[in-house]
């Protein structure tokens, strides 16, 4: 071990006295630290006198949410604060309903607004043409079925709220694509993102003037799209989760949960976009050695200036010019005349225009004249006056300025589309998404503009695509490889062991070098407290009267008593006493109670209800429903024979030795017996020595062979329920009633239960014991078999 250098114990020495100095550092006896693990233990208990009972969740969580002026507190009841659940709960704000006419445009389109968010809609708007196009600010609307006449419109919000449309020019819109049959009618399939577009319209435009709105969820219903959403503006400064929709419909309709999940699951299927779509088109879901990369086609429009003389042409690439004249003049030099007395007319001059004075000509300026200027030293005498002047030369000069455009596109997706081991995942094209998920959506953007200023003036230039965004899935040829982790792992877990103070394991890997180095290690494991395989709870029972009632009527009118129990799990006190209430009985003391086999039973039953059933009577044809009554755990009759009487040579009716001289229903009723799924209703004489007479009267006559006759049904679970459940019903009494023949003949009542009896068995009596050890079995099996074969494919799919 290295030893630390004497200038960083130095150091370390100058810290601790400058820490002492300062009073950061308690000289003295250190302070007795607290044990980590009744520390733990005493956290966890005071977290569960909190919130440890159901009570106790009521008092200090479910209240101090919802309940107004009720303080939540801290675990250690130190600190208090508002915890209340303020902001509103969530409730529709905004329906769209679209319907598409023979043409394809879409009327009429109706929305529907709930502006004060009261649970009300208190206003709605219509618009009196067809839709032909939408974009994502506002709709086009063309004549029926065509791409003629079209007319623009944007969404806005009246100062109110309310939804509306305003005829605009076409620029002011985007992301537009066409709806109707002059486009090839995509409608169809691509309605779920008509109806997004047209909300998210109206929603922009709403949330434009009032951005309070909040948007929780937003659903599609066949040809609607409706939104739902809070006022965030009027959430108290203690914040909360978003509001749910209506949530308690399902507490009246438990039903509703599993069809609204698969309506869920079914328009997330339909949605690219959905978590749902995205996950099962994973790379990880589609197990293919995969890159996604990302491109983009730009196109750039620029405005750049240029000069030039007007006698030359316009520059190429112009469109659009200016042009501008000035004069200017240049100094010739001077001279003297005599001029009769009158300076200013010199012969030869011409009068000037404004000009600016200029040392040099410059180029392209056009010679207009020469002028005299500047008259002076006038000498005033009779006859001819002698003046001095300037001359300067004057020329006009024109210039152009002109706009000049260009226009560049930037392909970076070129060597992606040309590269066969690429597909085309996504694409939208100014924000228009017209591939989703390898597939086109037959939506097709129209042309927009753009505004560019130049020097001269603003162009609006039109184009069929600005930008175009790509998403490819190109095949990297590289197999996942997982053979050296596989190899590694297989090493570690058939060589851990636990040593009790210490964990031993074989380690397999590669070096840097891609050499195999074995290596066998030991890790410290902590010191482990003993713990008790269980919280010791026991399973008490407590009679009731069960008076429970439904649609066939109440548990009297079906059942033989009212009789039943109620049953209690309870956690078992210091010194494991059971804690017994009044009229209680223990079933299970104290102990680790584990009613798995059982709760997987009744489970059983009810899954085996929904199987075993059979319809007597006729079935409709076109929905396959009962019309007639449903039977469940019905079984059906079965018999064996045994001769009686000297010299017995035959019998049908033993369980473990072979038959001889039986039939093969006999045979199949020895199966089915040993499988334990029949139950016997009784015996009979069925053959006498002289004639058949009941009880085989007359002189001299007697039984010389009896039967047995059975009830068998599908299952153990259903012979269970009915031999245990006919006892609780009135219409099965007395014992049961299975013998439907009021004579010394046996005729095997298997009737099944109809859906009221079913409902009115009390399950608390039914002691379905037998049925545990298969339930047991069974889930080892079905949990060994399932590891089994998540392993096999783990290592098919890994293998290279």
């Amino acid at each position: 071990m290295k030893r630390p250098s004497k200038r960083w114990l130095a150091s370390i020495a100058a810290n601790l006295i400058l820490l002492c100095g300062l009073g950061m550092i308690r000289t003295g006896p250190a302070p007795a630290q607290p044990d980590p693990r009744q520390a733990a233990e005493d956290s966890a208990n005071r977290a569960l006198s909190k919130f440890g009972s159901s009570e106790g969740i009521r008092e200090n969580a479910s209240n101090p949410l919802t309940a107004e002026g009720t303080l939540m507190t801290t675990i250690d009841n130190d600190t208090s604060f508002n915890a209340r659940m303020s902001c509103p709960s969530s409730s529709r704000f905004l329906n769209v309903s679209v319907s598409s006419t023979l043409t394809g445009d879409l009327f009429p389109v109706s929305i529907g607004q709930d502006i004060d968010l009261d649970g009300t809609a208190d206003a709605a708007y219509q618009p009196s043409f067809p839709v032909s196009g939408v974009c994502s600010n506002g709709v086009i609307s063309c004549d029926p079925g065509r791409w003629n006449n079209c007319r623009y419109y944007k969404w806005i919000a009246q100062p109110s709220g309310r939804a509306d449309l305003s005829s605009v020019p076409m620029e002011q819109l985007g992301g537009c694509y066409c709806v109707n049959n002059s486009c090839g009618a995509p409608l169809a399939a691509n309605l779920p993102v008509a109806l997004k577009d047209l909300g998210g319209g109206v929603v922009g435009a709403i949330q434009s003037i009032n951005p309070k709105y909040a948007v929780t969820d937003v659903r599609i219903e066949g040809t609607s799209i409706n939104y739902y959403g809070q006022n965030s503006g009027a959430c108290s400064a203690v914040p909360s989760g978003g509001g749910s929709t209506t949530p308690e419909e399902y507490y009246a309709d438990p039903g509703g949960l599993g069809i609204d999940t698969q309506a869920e699951l079914m328009t997330q299927a339909a949605d690219p976009d959905s978590g749902y779509s995205v996950i099962t088109g994973s790379l990880a879901a589609e197990r293919t050695a995969s890159d996604l990369s990302v491109c983009a086609i730009d196109r750039t429009v620029s405005i750049a200036t240029a000069a030039s003389f007007c006698e030359n042409p316009p520059p190429a690439g112009a469109i659009a010019s200016r042009e501008e004249t000035v004069y200017l003049k240049v100094y010739a030099g001077s001279d003297r005349s005599n001029n009769d007395c009158r300076c200013s007319n010199v012969t030869g001059y011409c009068t000037p225009p404004p000009a600016a004075l200029f040392a040099t000509v410059p180029e392209g300026a056009v010679y207009v004249g020469t002028s005299a200027e500047n008259f002076r030293d006038r000498s005033r005498r009779r006859g001819r006056d002698r003046c001095t002047y300037d001359i300067y030369d004057y020329y006009s000069l024109c210039t152009r300025t002109s706009d000049i455009l260009s226009e560049t596109v930037t392909d970076a997706c070129n060597g992606l589309d040309s590269d066969p081991k690429c597909r085309l995942r996504d694409e939208s094209v100014d924000i228009v998404d017209t591939y989703l998920n390898y597939q086109p959506t037959g939506l097709t953007p129209l042309p927009s503009c753009r505004t560019f200023t130049g020097e001269v003036q603003a162009h609006s230039v039109c184009r069929d695509f600005w930008e175009k965004k790509r998403s490819y899935l190109c095949e990297t040829g590289e197999g996942y490889g997982f053979g050296d982790i596989q190899r590694r792992m297989e090493a570690v877990t058939a060589s851990v062991t636990d040593n009790t103070d210490s964990l031993y394991y074989r380690d397999l890997r590669r070096d840097a070098s891609g050499n195999w180095i074995d290596e066998e290690k030991t890790v410290g494991l902590p010191e482990k407290d003993s713990f008790p395989a269980c919280r010791k709870a026991c399973k008490t029972r407590k009679a009731i009267s069960d008076t429970d009632a439904g649609i066939p009527g109440n548990t009297s009118q079906f059942r033989t008593s009212t009789d039943s129990d109620a049953f209690f799990v309870k956690t078992c006190t210091e010194g494991e006493v059971c804690p017994l209430d009044p009229g209680e009985e223990i079933v299970k003391d104290c102990g680790c109670i584990n009613d798995f086999s059982e709760a997987a039973s009744l489970m059983e039953v009810l899954k085996s209800a929904g199987k075993d059933l059979a319809c007597e009577g006729p079935v409709d044809p076109d929905t396959g429903s009962c019309l007639g009554l449903i039977s469940i755990f019905k079984g059906d009759g079965a018999f064996c024979r045994n001769t009686v009487g000297g010299g017995a040579t035959r019998n049908c009716c033993v369980l473990d030795e072979a038959l001889l001289s039986c039939n093969a229903e006999e045979e199949a009723l020895q199966s089915r017996r040993r499988d334990r799924l029949c139950h016997e209703v009784g015996t009979y004489c069925s053959r006498c020595a002289f004639g058949n007479e009941p009880g085989c009267g007359g002189p001299g006559n007697f039984c010389v062979e009896r039967s047995a006759a059975f009830c068998c049904f599908g299952s153990k679970l259903s012979r269970i329920v009915q031999e245990q459940g006919r006892a609780q019903l009135q219409s099965f009494v007395p014992d049961g009633l299975w013998d439907l023949d009021p004579g010394e003949g046996v005729s095997p009542n298997c009737a099944g239960y109809s859906p009221a009896q079913l409902q009115m068995i009390d399950f608390s009596r039914i002691d379905l014991s037998e049925y545990f050890g298969d339930i047991r079995a069974r889930s080892q099996d079905r949990i060994e078999q399932e590891m089994g074969n998540q392993i096999d494919e783990f290592y098919r799919n890994t293998r290279p």
